[in-house]
């Protein structure tokens, strides 16, 4: 039975406070560790050293809220390697050659296979550019992340059947919402046109309590949970 544990680590945006950080994944598979973006605060729940070990990381975008720890965690690794507890670098994907100045990091350009993952990249409607990134493992369990995205009706064939949608939330209905964002009832939306299995909402405002998202959600497709940090879900497939 093949499986893979996704950690939230971050959920919240465009701030910490208390015990939510900014948007975070962690994807366990097979031995490799996969960060999905590398919000404020998120290094408080990595469980050092081991989660550096065959550790790479994709950040979506150059919103700090999506990668300001990032520099936390390329000095962790430096540390680790002097303390002899570590061997290979953290490597790092990523449209912006900016992060090229990480220490103790390999530098990379997005790329189709990392570890023992098949990724793909969708461009996204944001005000920066931004991409949501599709894993797919060995034996086909399949995870899409969006990150940041105004609404877009190619999420829909790119999200289509897969096991797991994380896919922000950013807007509740009466708020005055943006294009470069979604509406909760739109998240709810692409996973019922996409016929994804489990729908996990993210990007929350630090203030709003996360139950009014999922149940906005729940209009439109019913499996819908909140990321919340450090609890973690387990995939599997036979």
């Amino acid at each position: 039975m093949e499986e893979i544990t996704v950690i939230p680590l971050g959920t919240v945006s465009p701030y910490p406070k208390g015990n939510h950080n900014c948007p975070g994944f962690l994807i366990k598979y097979n031995g490799a560790n996969l960060l999905l973006d590398c919000g404020s605060g998120i290094t408080r729940l990595l469980n050092m050293p081991d989660d550096l070990k065959n550790l790479s990381i994709i950040i979506s975008h150059n919103h700090l809220d999506h990668h300001s720890d990032i520099s936390s965690i390329a000095y962790a690794s430096y540390v680790y390697h002097k303390l002899g507890l570590l061997e290979e670098k953290v490597k790092v994907f990523s449209k912006h050659a900016y992060l090229s100045y990480l220490s103790n990091t390999h530098y990379f350009k997005f790329t189709n296979i990392i570890k023992d993952f098949n990724i793909e990249f969708l461009e996204n409607i944001h005000n920066t550019p931004c991409y949501s990134t599709k894993i797919t493992t060995k034996e086909g369990i399949q995870i899409v992340y969006t990150a940041d995205t105004g609404y877009n009706e190619k999420l829909i064939d790119f999200a289509k059947d897969v096991d797991l949608l994380i896919c922000e939330s950013t807007f509740l209905k009466g708020q005055v919402g943006s294009k470069n964002h979604l509406y909760a009832y739109e998240a709810g939306k692409i996973a019922r046109e996409a016929n994804v299995k489990k729908l996990m909402l993210t990007h929350f405002w630090p203030e709003i309590p996360k139950s009014k998202y999922v149940k906005e959600a729940q209009e439109l497709f019913e499996n819908v949970i909140a990321a919340d940090e450090g609890q973690s879900l387990i995939l599997r497939r036979n």
